[in-house]
C-alpha cells in the first residue's frame, strides 16, 4: 500500500497544534501540551509497529488515532471554554477533512470514524458554545453538518472508486492468467505431434540441441514401420494412424528418463539419449524391437542406432547416421536393428 505512511500525517498535525494551544492558552496550556505531545509519541510507535508488523489492523488503528485526536480536541475546547476562549473549536473539523482527503478508510470506517467525532463534537463542546453565542454555534453546527454529508459522501464515492479499480485489476489479472495458459498451451501445441504426443522436430532443435551436455554420450535411434504404405493400403488411414499412435505409445513406455522421443517423419520416429552406455542402449532398442508385439495390428519396425561416447559432433551428423543404419535395415530385410560404425 503506497499510501501507508500517510497515517503519519494525522498524528504529526495533532502535534502541531502544540502551538495553538500556547497561543490560546497561555502558561495555562502546560498539561494539554504534556498530554498532546505523550499521545503523539504514543501514537507514533503504535503507528510504525502496526505498520511493520501488522498492516492488516492499520484501518482500526487510524480509525482509533482519529477518534482520540478529537475527544483529546473536544477536551481542549471545553479546557478554552472554561477560561472564556470561545475560538478554540476549529480543530474536529480538520480530523473531519482529513477522513475525506488523505485518509484511506474504507466508507464503513470512515463513516463510523466520522459520525463517532461529529456526535462527539454536538455531545461534548457544541452545547457550551451554544450557551455562549447561540447564533453563532447553530451556524457553526450547520457548517459541520454540511461537512460531515459531504466527506460521507465522498467516502462513499471514494469506496465505489476502489472496488471498481479492484474488479478492474481482477479482470486483468484474470485475463493475463488466461492469456498465459493459452500461450503455454499453443507452444506445447507447436512442439507436440497431435497424433502421438510425442516431441516434433521443432522442439528437437529449439530445446534439445541446445541443451545437450557435451560432456556426455549420446545416442540416436530412428525407427521406421516396416510396410506402412500397405497398411494405409489395405486397412485405410485411420488404421496407419491407430498403428503410429500405439507405437508411439510402447516407445515411450520403454525409454529412459535421459530420452525423448520425437515423431520425425510420418511413420518414422527418432528418439535421442544422452548419458548412457552402448550396452544399456543396446538392452533398450532390444526391447524397442519387440514393442509392436503389444499392438492390436500385427507389425514390424526396423531400427538404425548411432551411438557417440562423446557428444562433441553435430546433431544432424548424429541423425543422419541413425538414418543410414535404418535404411540398412530395411535394405536387409527389416524387423532388424542395424548399428553405425
Amino acid at each position: 500500500m503506497p499510501y501507508i505512511n500517510f497515517i503519519y500525517i494525522p498524528i504529526s498535525i495533532f502535534c502541531a497544534f502544540i502551538v495553538t494551544d500556547y497561543i490560546h492558552f497561555g502558561t495555562e496550556c502546560l498539561g494539554p501540551i504534556i498530554s498532546r505531545f505523550i499521545l503523539f509519541i504514543l501514537m507514533m510507535v503504535v503507528a510504525r509497529y502496526c505498520i511493520k508488523n501488522k498492516p492488516n489492523v492499520l484501518e482500526l488503528v487510524e480509525s482509533i488515532f482519529l477518534v482520540i485526536s478529537s475527544l483529546f480536541l473536544i477536551y481542549v475546547g471545553r479546557l478554552a471554554v472554561e477560561l472564556n476562549n470561545f475560538d478554540y473549536q476549529g480543530g474536529i473539523i480538520l480530523v473531519m477533512i482529513y477522513i475525506g482527503t488523505f485518509s484511506r478508510l474504507s466508507a464503513k470506517y470512515s463513516i463510523t470514524t466520522l459520525s463517532f467525532i461529529f456526535s462527539s463534537y454536538l455531545i461534548g463542546l457544541a452545547p457550551l458554545l451554544y450557551d455562549a453565542e447561540p447564533k453563532h454555534e447553530i451556524e457553526t453546527i450547520s457548517v459541520y453538518l454540511s461537512a460531515y454529508i459531504l466527506i460521507s459522501a465522498a467516502c462513499i464515492r471514494r469506496d465505489l472508486e476502489v472496488h471498481k479499480r479492484f474488479a478492474q485489476s481482477e479482470q486483468l489479472r484474470k485475463q493475463a492468467i488466461q492469456l498465459r495458459k493459452q500461450s503455454n498451451m499453443f507452444e506445447a501445441l507447436s512442439y507436440q505431434d497431435a497424433l502421438t504426443g510425442c516431441y516434433n522436430r521443432l522442439y528437437l532443435h529449439q530445446v534439445i540441441e541446445p541443451s545437450i551436455n557435451r560432456q556426455l554420450s549420446i545416442t540416436s535411434i530412428m525407427i521406421d514401420i516396416d510396410h506402412f504404405k500397405s497398411i494405409n493400403d489395405t486397412y485405410g488411414h485411420q488404421m496407419g494412424d491407430m498403428v503410429i499412435k500405439e507405437l508411439a505409445a510402447e516407445i515411450q513406455k520403454r525409454l529412459p528418463s535421459s530420452s525423448n522421443c520425437f515423431r520425425y517423419g510420418g511413420e518414422e520416429f527418432l528418439v535421442m539419449v544422452q548419458g548412457e552406455t552402448e550396452a544399456s542402449i543396446k538392452s533398450l532398442v532390444d526391447s524397442l524391437l519387440e514393442s509392436p508385439s503389444r499392438l492390436r495390428l500385427e507389425v514390424t519396425i526396423s531400427i538404425g542406432v548411432k551411438h557417440a561416447p562423446l557428444a562433441i559432433g553435430s546433431v544432424e551428423q548424429l541423425i543422419d547416421d541413425a538414418d543410414q543404419a535404418l535404411y540398412i535395415s530395411k535394405k536387409n530385410g527389416r524387423n532388424q536393428v542395424t548399428w553405425c560404425d
